[in-house]
């Protein structure tokens, strides 16, 4: 539907707007049963707008209906779950967990664990570090054994505000840019990843070559949290402004 939906960690709650910055929904509560949240940590949309939390004192994902209707949620299990994001065409939903391997979970949006994959994420690179993430490409390319389809896992290192990506149970190689502060990286549906320096205050956009830009809006004031849409809308929260703002990509 175009819009854009942010996660009240304190109030455990999730607030869902349309284009147009209206309230659409508002659901979540503190609790332990399906649909409730005792440490949520990070949400995504799916390909239909449904919405996924992931909770990781609870260790498991819960799946909502667009509108906030609770659906079943994923079984417990994800142990050291610390960040959710959907892939680039909201195929799957990805769960990154402290772990040495298998650090990446694409989860089916039925849904069910589909596979598992990241390696040599150890020492800096776990995802205790580097638990702002994102994922582009394809997972059907994986049948295939084209690399060319297969799917681009980036991870930022929060210690050293270094950005890598990876391919598919391959070692991180890193991109070539000087980051100040790092708080949130979104993957576009063409490929791109946009990366949100706070430290400078500006934006950078990664093509899918991994070719950095950093582009600076005037009117950003302590970016902080990032979204992308369907159409490559970018909803950057604005914490100096104390709003969220659109910004639509040049044609």
């Amino acid at each position: 539907d175009g819009g854009f939906a942010v996660l009240d960690t304190s109030k455990f709650q999730v607030t869902r707007f349309d284009r147009a910055g209206w309230v659409t929904a508002r659901f979540g509560r503190e609790g332990t049963k399906n649909g409730e949240f005792e440490e949520p940590v990070d949400l995504a949309i799916g390909a239909t707008n449904e919405v996924y939390v992931l909770d990781a004192e609870q260790q498991r994902v819960h799946h909502f209906m667009p509108r906030g209707r609770v659906k079943v949620g994923f079984g417990k299990g994800f142990e050291g779950a610390v960040d959710l994001t959907a892939v680039n065409d909201r195929s799957h939903i990805a769960v990154i967990q402290q772990r040495e391997k298998g650090n990446f979970t694409f989860l089916t949006l039925t849904p069910k664990p589909a596979r598992s994959t990241g390696r040599d994420y150890t020492g800096d690179l776990t995802p205790r570090f580097g638990c702002v993430t994102g994922v582009t490409g394809s997972l059907g390319g994986h049948s295939s054994g084209k690399e060319s389809q297969l799917p681009w896992l980036w991870t930022i290192d929060e210690d050293r505000e270094k950005l890598y990506r990876a391919r598919q149970d391959q070692s991180p190689r890193p991109i070539n840019h000087e980051f100040s502060d790092v708080s949130d990286l979104e993957a576009g549906p063409n490929g791109q990843v946009f990366v949100v320096d706070y430290g400078n205050e500006h934006l950078v956009l990664i093509s899918p070559s991994g070719q950095p830009t950093p582009f600076k809006v005037k009117a950003l004031d302590e970016p902080w949290d990032l979204g992308v849409d369907d159409f490559g809308h970018l909803f950057v929260f604005d914490g100096g402004n104390k709003r969220i703002l659109e910004l639509v990509p040049k044609r």
